[in-house]
């Protein structure tokens, strides 16, 4: 279906009559919105389907997750109070928008503590969503089973180097873990970043429409599996970059385990957690490049590419990984 801009007069209480409407440059779906009274906004296109809960529950713990301390972009009501404007599949959302900005926090002098505070942030996201008093109708995210799965789509060669006995090391440890409530699409596009005095912080926490039940290693290990993307997408400094990232792991456990203690097994999960969440990534841009999904193919063969070379630099760096993570 052809995306064109919306109409925001949905929210013309808000906006004002005349707000400036600007696509985004990385995504068709997306909108920034600046109101009349000079307050931004982005508006979104989520169609008929959703990727995991429902609009309402995701209102719901985005107010639960608010009370809590936590930041988060919650939808702002129409004027004639629905959290969407248009046709069921044609909808929109608006929220604010979190000021935040890209920042290789890795490479910054006070990284270790940008990575301690990335955890934490984590943890505590986890923390407030565990004390979340409703059910949430959503999927459930099991790491083995995922791991298992993509190993069998992915190609000949990237399932050689997941070949025994790292894969089955990796399934015993992500087998039998507990179920929680999480964020399920835990990115770095999705944990903003901000400077805040001196230090980079956590911004705030957006796109939680998946809100899955699984194991909660899954958002930690999805989130340091990005950053071992952005590493090998530097081939001529990959080596001082891969380097970095491994001093820095033991940072992100730490910050989460000072708000949110993990178990042993689940810490002796992580390793494998980055590999699985990184394998699964790289299984479905390769299942839609080779026709088994009918979506849009746009950036996936780039996903892919990177997607592999971070599968090879997992496998070859899994026992320094798996120490990185012990350290926390």
């Amino acid at each position: 279906m052809l995306v064109t801009t919306p109409s925001v007069k949905a929210w013309s209480g808000v906006l004002g009559d005349t707000p400036a409407i600007s696509p985004s440059e990385d995504n068709k779906h997306v909108w920034s919105v600046l109101a009349e009274d000079g307050r931004s906004y982005i508006l979104k296109h989520i169609g008929r389907w959703r990727p995991g809960a429902s609009l309402a529950d995701e209102f719901r713990v985005l107010l639960h997750l608010r009370a809590a301390g936590i930041s988060v972009a919650l939808h702002v009501p129409t004027d004639d109070a629905k959290l969407f404007a248009g046709e069921i599949v044609d909808k929109h959302i608006l929220v604010p928008l979190i000021p935040a900005q890209p920042i290789d926090h890795e490479l910054e002098p006070d990284a270790e503590g940008s990575c301690f505070r990335i955890g934490r942030s984590i943890g505590l996201l986890h923390k407030a969503l565990e004390s979340y008093p409703w059910p949430v109708a959503s999927f459930t995210e099991n790491i083995a089973e995922g791991f298992a799965e993509a190993y069998e789509i992915l190609p000949a060669e990237l399932q050689a180097l997941l070949a025994e006995p790292l894969r089955k090391r990796a399934d015993d440890a992500l087998t039998g873990l507990p179920d929680h409530l999480m964020h399920g699409d835990c990115t770095p596009g999705n944990v903003l970043l901000r400077r805040e005095l001196g230090h980079i912080v956590v911004a705030g926490f957006i796109d939680l429409d998946h809100l899955p039940h699984g194991q909660r290693i899954h958002d930690l290990g999805k989130y340091l599996s990005y950053q071992i993307r952005e590493l090998v997408r530097h081939p001529a400094d990959r080596e001082r970059r891969g380097m970095v990232f491994l001093h820095l792991v033991g940072c992100y456990v730490a910050g989460y385990q000072s708000v949110n203690p993990l178990s042993d097994r689940e810490i002796a999960a992580i390793a494998p957690a980055v590999l699985a969440a990184d394998a699964s990534n790289t299984a479905w841009s390769y299942r839609i490049l080779s026709g088994w999904q009918d979506r849009d193919q746009t950036g996936h063969a780039e996903a892919f590419r990177l997607g592999s070379l971070s599968v090879a630099w997992i496998c070859e760096h899994f026992d320094q990984l798996e120490n990185a993570t012990r350290i926390g």
